[in-house]
């Protein structure tokens, strides 16, 4: 009796580990009539009871996350190890006119570096562009003063004594220009010295600068030439 319970027992075994197992299936995510039963035949739902559905629902699970792709083969001679890369951070263009930037601000600007300097012990963020160029402005040249037109006009000229009281300072009368003359543009000669406008009279005297010689010896200046008056 006992042999024939083991038999059975043995034979009952091997039925049920001959048994196929059930295959689940892919159900509509949208669809909320799923029993219990029902949501566990799905793969990719799955039973949730909360606060809100005390007695259970049937609601989407999370899908199964990939597998990751298997690593490429080292090629000969390279090492077995993998290697280390280290992810590169961009830089962003930062405003150089900004003054509170710290140091790990400063590090993510493309455009500017964090600096140590005497006036700065303590490190700013500076912009790393080249100062700009100032050229300083021309020296502005003062206007020329416009020469007044004249008319060239004969003069028959004068004789002055050396000894005459303040010649060199008032000259003598220039009697063909009513109005004055223009210096730059007249013609004059001194017998003895140079040619000069009175500092002490109108324009429309001449004088004779760095007249020499006692009285005795040159009595007198003689003054000519062809003035252009106003």
């Amino acid at each position: 009796m006992k042999t024939l319970l083991s038999v059975a027992s043995a034979a009952c075994v091997l039925v049920f580990a001959s048994v196929p197992a059930h295959a689940k299936m892919l159900c509509d995510i949208h669809h909320l009539g799923y029993t219990k039963g029902q949501c566990e035949e799905c793969t990719n739902m799955e039973w949730s009871v909360s606060r809100v559905f005390p007695s259970g629902v049937c609601v989407a699970g999370t899908p199964p996350a990939p597998a990751p792709a298997p690593a490429p083969a080292p090629a000969p001679g390279a090492p077995t190890h993998p290697a280390t890369t280290t992810p590169v951070v961009a830089k962003g263009v930062c405003d150089i006119h900004h003054l509170g930037y710290t140091k790990a601000q400063c590090d993510g600007c493309s455009n500017m570096t964090w600096s140590v300097s005497k006036p700065f012990p303590q490190g700013v963020c500076a912009s790393t562009a080249p100062p700009p160029t100032i050229t300083p402005p021309k020296p502005s040249t003062p206007p020329t003063p416009a020469t007044p037109s004249c008319t060239p006009t004969n003069w028959g000229g004068a004789t002055v004594p050396l000894a005459a009281p303040n010649f060199s300072l008032t000259g003598v009368r220039v009697t063909a220009c009513s109005r004055g003359y223009v210096f730059a543009k007249s013609t004059f000669t001194c017998s003895t010295g140079v040619p000069a406008m009175p500092a002490n009279a109108p324009t429309t005297n001449i004088t004779c600068n760095k007249t020499t010689g006692a009285p005795i010896f040159n009595p007198q200046v003689v003054i000519s030439g062809k003035p252009c008056c106003l």
